[in-house]
């Protein structure tokens, strides 16, 4: 099922459900996941649909509200505004999957200024080269028992 054909389904009460109270005013002590899902739920996609791909929606969704049920040792009741503690929530992931995205290509990058890539230096041959010429030509004057050593 695509996340979006799950966000186009009716969530209407039928003539059976429970209708809470008229003086409800959030999420009290008995704050159950489903009713705090139902609530939060259109805006936390709408958050995230701004800032991350597509394809990664329902997964960040489901990941917000698992952290959300596993906070404070998984007592809803002790967060007083669990919209704000979803979007905290939906903040910080993303920013750690940047971080994550950011080390990865830093891993793999390889600069070709490096020397290890760079080709051989022509000056550096000239060099060895001249340095060669003139300690042959030192050798050649010394005795003849002497550069034989």
């Amino acid at each position: 099922m695509d996340f979006d054909d799950e966000q186009n389904r009716a969530h209407a009460l039928s003539s059976g459900d429970p209708v809470p109270p008229s003086d409800w005013t959030g999420f009290g002590p008995l704050a159950s996941m489903e009713a705090i899902y139902t609530a939060h739920q259109p805006a936390l996609a709408r958050y995230l649909r701004r800032r991350a791909p597509k394809q990664d929606l329902g997964d960040l969704v489901q990941e917000c509200f698992r952290r959300l049920a596993m906070a404070k040792g998984g007592k809803l009741a002790l967060i007083e505004k669990p919209g704000a503690y979803l979007v905290s929530t939906a903040r910080n992931l993303l920013t750690d999957r940047a971080r994550a995205d950011t080390a990865r290509l830093t891993s793999q990058h390889h600069s070709f200024e490096d020397e290890d890539i760079a080709g051989p230096d022509p000056h550096a041959a000239l060099e060895a080269r001249d340095t060669m010429r003139r300690v042959g030509e030192a050798i050649e004057k010394l005795k003849p028992q002497t550069g034989s050593i």
